[in-house]
């Protein structure tokens, strides 16, 4: 399996690259990214944002050409680029 995933930096780390076995890659296919709790984000900022994995289907397995098991180590790798917490960089 090759993966490149490339986020920006500063505002919101978007995706500047994603991309998985050659297809271009859409990370709303693997999840969600959500403030976790914007009750008490600072203003213009984010509370607790989090990526939060979908379960795999056959048909994004099929589109992506990986197994299970890669579906859920690109969860990781997703995570760990676009969650960090609580944020006041916007502000």
């Amino acid at each position: 399996m090759e993966v490149t995933l490339v986020t920006g930096t500063g505002y919101c780390q978007y995706t500047e690259k994603f991309e998985i076995n050659g297809v271009d890659a859409s990370i709303d296919d693997f999840g969600d990214t959500w403030d976790h709790d914007k009750d008490h984000a600072p203003e213009h900022g984010c509370g607790n944002m989090k990526f939060e994995p979908k379960r795999a289907s056959s048909e994004l397995l099929a589109k992506y050409k990986i197994t299970i098991e890669e579906f859920y180590k690109i969860c990781d790798l997703i995570d760990s680029k676009v969650s960090w917490g609580r944020c006041a960089m916007c502000s």
